[in-house]
């Protein structure tokens, strides 16, 4: 890791809390599109098993309609038991529609057993139960009780076909009353399973970002620290420790520069502490010459050009430092250039940062979206059930004869109550991924703030390398001014040179010089005393 660079630093952490989120999002969508099908087969068994008690309501009303044609011989309930069956043939067909492959063959069978059932009943019985009414009219006893036992036997035998069909209803609603409670029950241990997975998948990424917060925030901040320390030892002049910062990012890279520059503050107050020493040494030197004025134009001549020979070092000297300097503030430009590139990064991170955030939002509004039309199915449910409680009631009202009504509205009703406590469920659930949405743009909104914090020690770390800029060109003007005395010492000695002949001025001029080199040594040496090598 210490290898890696901020910007690259940053992008895995984002990496990772982006893996955590499209990691929660695909198993939310997993389990809820599971959920999904599990609702679809709750709604399929439970209108499969509505039109099975439906068509047997209608089948035995028929049934009934056609035993009071026979007891009482009145067309209007043969008229009414045919209007039944074809309501009842209309259930059994839409039965057919909506069950699966492999329940099929039960329901054709079903099938054909009724149009042997419709056959018999108003193909065979119906004709003989009108022959019997007619002899009774007539008169015509012996062929009324002919008649009679024809159809009593006849009846028999459609009962036999009435008991088939019955079963076999009985026997596809209660198929699917026992897959709708096992979808039911499926259904709602997903919904646990769902919410579980869903805390300890929060409970992760929210752990793994702290952690990924806390790391990346120190090692950004400790370098900066330590640099900024540092930093400050060189603005006071102590040049001894180096900053020890073994990573090799852009922090790295700006405490090996400092290091550098740290180096050739040193190497150039080196030079300077020994140009001092020479100056200081001239100066004596000169002062000596000076008071032996019996020496002779050869010596002084001699001496003049030692000292020319000196300010040229010196010169050079100067030139050095000042070429050191100008490197130094070039380099502290282009730490300056580097520490806008990482501004520039976090920039990008955090725009990236708040598109997640827009997408959170948009799958915030799409669960609204969702428990609007939950609230449709609610409504509906809620409908069904005061159906249900009016079709009761008008079973209460009607007696004996709508008992079978009656059992048939409470059925209803109670799987209207259970379609009511679904979508009250899956509206909770619902709810709870909206809430984890939010928490979501919570933590979004924590790292943008900690981006921007790191964004501002990256631009306080701007401002001390400006200020490291501004030191280095103060000390740039300092050398400038020694070039410049060093060059006004130099062409001294020249003119010491070419008045060779007039030894009087020659020497006063000498001593006055030698008093300048004095106190600019001693500048110098208070200058190079101020720093810590």
């Amino acid at each position: 890791m210490f290898k890696l660079k901020i910007g690259t630093k940053i992008s895995l952490g984002f990496m990772v809390m982006l893996v955590l989120i499209t990691f929660l999002g695909g198993t939310s969508f997993y389990f809820i599109n599971s959920i999904q099908e599990k609702t679809k087969l709750i709604e399929q068994s439970a209108l499969q098993q509505q039109l099975a008690l439906e068509a047997e309501k209608e089948f035995k009303e028929a049934v009934s309609l056609m035993r009071a044609y026979i007891g009482y011989g009145n067309e209007d309930y043969i008229i009414s038991a045919q209007k039944k069956m074809v309501d009842f043939n209309k259930k059994v067909a839409d039965l057919n529609q909506v069950v699966s492959e492999k329940d099929k063959p039960d329901v054709l069978n079903l099938i054909e057993t009724i149009g042997v059932f419709h056959g018999r009943l108003f193909d065979e019985l119906s004709p003989m139960a009108r022959s019997f009414h007619r002899s009774v009219a007539e008169g015509n006893v012996e062929n009324a009780q002919e008649m009679r036992n024809k159809t009593l036997n006849i009846a028999n035998e459609i009962m036999i076909l009435q008991g088939q069909i019955e079963d076999r209803l009985g026997q596809i609603a209660k198929k699917n009353n026992d897959m709708f409670n096992a979808s039911l029950k499926s259904s709602l241990a997903q919904q646990d399973q769902v919410i579980f997975m869903s805390i300890m998948v929060d409970a992760i990424a929210i752990f793994l970002g702290i952690m990924i917060s806390i790391f990346l925030g120190r090692s950004i901040r400790r370098p900066i620290l330590q640099m900024v320390a540092e930093a400050e030892k060189f603005a006071e002049g102590d040049f001894r420790a180096d900053i020890n910062i073994k990573s090799k990012d852009e922090l790295g890279q700006l405490a090996s520069k400092l290091n550098h520059m740290r180096l050739s503050f040193r190497k150039v107050l080196e030079k300077l502490n020994q140009c001092s020493s020479q100056l200081s040494e001239a100066a004596s030197h000169l002062s000596i010459q000076s008071s032996q004025t019996s020496i002779g134009a050869t010596s002084i001549s001699s001496t003049t050009n030692e000292i020319a020979a000196m300010m040229d070092n010196l010169s050079k000297s100067t030139q050095q430092m000042q070429g050191q300097a100008m490197l130094a503030a070039e380099r502290a430009e282009k730490g300056h250039g580097g520490i806008q590139l990482v501004t520039d990064q976090m920039n990008e991170i955090l725009a990236a940062t708040e598109q997640v955030s827009y997408s959170t939002h948009a799958l915030s509004s799409a669960t609204s979206r969702v428990g609007q039309f939950v609230d449709v199915i609610n409504n509906i449910a809620e409908q069904t059930n005061l159906l249900a409680l009016n079709a009761a009631i008008e079973a209460a009202r009607a007696g004996e004869a709508g008992k079978g009504f009656a059992v048939v509205a409470e059925e209803v009703r109670k799987l209207a109550e259970q379609a009511a406590q679904s979508t009250t469920e899956i509206k909770q659930l619902i709810v709870e991924i909206e809430s984890q949405a939010q928490q979501s743009l919570a933590a979004m909104a924590n790292g943008n703030e900690k981006v921007g914090r790191g964004n501002i020690i990256v631009k306080e770390a701007g401002q001390s390398f400006n200020e490291i800029i501004n030191e280095v060109q103060g000390l740039n003007g300092q050398v400038q001014q020694i070039a410049t005395a060093a060059i006004q010492v130099s062409a001294g000695v020249q003119n010491v040179a070419a008045t060779t002949q007039e030894q009087t001025a020659a020497m006063e001029e000498v001593n006055s010089a030698a008093g300048a080199l004095t106190s600019v040594a001693e500048e110098l040496e208070k200058l190079v005393v101020t720093f810590k090598l």
